[in-house]
C-alpha cells in the first residue's frame, strides 16, 4: 500500500456493476485486505461513531451520509488511513 498499489474506497456505486478489483488494478487479495484493514481501522479509531455509523447504515441511511458519522468522506478518511499506515 505504501508503494501506491492500491485503490481509493467510493462511496456511490450498484450492487450489479460494482468495481472489482481486476477492474481496478489489483490482485484480489490485496484488494480485500486492504479494504478489511480500512473497516478494522474505522472501527478501532472511534467505536462509538462506527457503531452510530452501522446502525445508521441498518436504518436505511444513504452510505454517503452515513460515513461522514465516522468524521468525513469515504476519501479523506482512506487519506487518513494511508497517513496513519506511514
Amino acid at each position: 500500500m505504501l508503494s501506491g498499489e492500491t485503490f481509493t474506497p467510493e462511496d456511490t456505486g450498484a450492487y450489479l456493476f460494482r468495481k472489482t478489483a481486476a477492474v481496478l488494478g489489483l490482485q484480489h487479495h490485496l484488494f480485500y485486505r486492504q479494504s478489511a484493514m480500512f473497516v478494522e481501522y474505522l472501527h478501532d479509531r472511534d467505536l462509538q461513531s462506527y457503531q452510530r455509523f452501522l446502525k445508521a447504515i441498518s436504518q436505511g441511511t444513504p452510505f454517503r451520509d452515513a460515513v461522514e458519522i465516522l468524521g468525513g468522506s469515504t476519501e479523506h478518511l482512506w487519506r487518513q488511513f494511508i497517513e496513519d499506515l506511514k
